[in-house]
Formats: C-alpha cells, sequence, structure tokens
C-alpha cells in the first residue's frame, strides 16, 4: 500500500510541474514599426528580434510605418499597442524630369 501512495505523490508533483510548462506569457515589445498589412503588424524590436504579430484591425487603425511603439504580444497576437513616437515629416523631394525626343 506504500508502494502505490508514492507513486500517487509523485504522480502529483509531476502533474503539478508539467502543467505550468505550456503557460503562454505576454511579453512586452518595443521597437519600429516595419510593416502594417491587413491584421498583421511587423515590429523590428530595440534588442534586434523581428516580431510578426495577428491582430484585429481596429487596432492598427492609428498605426502607421515608422512609427515608435510599445506592444504586447501573446503567442504571436497583439494584445495592445501603444504609439511612442511619431517620424518627423520629411521635406518633400521634388523629381524633375525631361522627355527628349529623338527623330
Amino acid at each position: 500500500m506504500k508502494f502505490f501512495n508514492r507513486i500517487y505523490i509523485v504522480f502529483l508533483f509531476a502533474l503539478m510541474f508539467s502543467s505550468g510548462q505550456y503557460a503562454s506569457a505576454m511579453h512586452d515589445i518595443t521597437g519600429l514599426v516595419t510593416l502594417v498589412g491587413d491584421n498583421v503588424v511587423r515590429i523590428q524590436g530595440d534588442m534586434g528580434p523581428v516580431y510578426n504579430l495577428h491582430s484585429l484591425q481596429y487596432k492598427l487603425e492609428n498605426v502607421s510605418t515608422g512609427y515608435r511603439v510599445q506592444a504586447t504580444e501573446e503567442d504571436g497576437n497583439l494584445i495592445h499597442i501603444e504609439v511612442l513616437g511619431v517620424p518627423v515629416e520629411a521635406a518633400p523631394v521634388i523629381i524633375r524630369t525631361r522627355t527628349v525626343v529623338i527623330e
């Protein structure tokens, strides 16, 4: 009977410690938005990695390429995004072209 009690206790400990193994965790990402698409945003993190996050379109309405953001992700899904900085508008570049007709 003691043998089965020991097996039962070992089984309970194994169950407790293994249940947290596959738990997902939220991660905070700070970086630069490099792509905004249909239900997806790509963020170049400050530490180097690139994150492709799935999102609902309404969360991406105020986000554009070049914005500096802080985002929270869980299992590749965007949970929350906050704009930290907007790029300064660059001066327009005027390109002049000439058409030369040779006859």
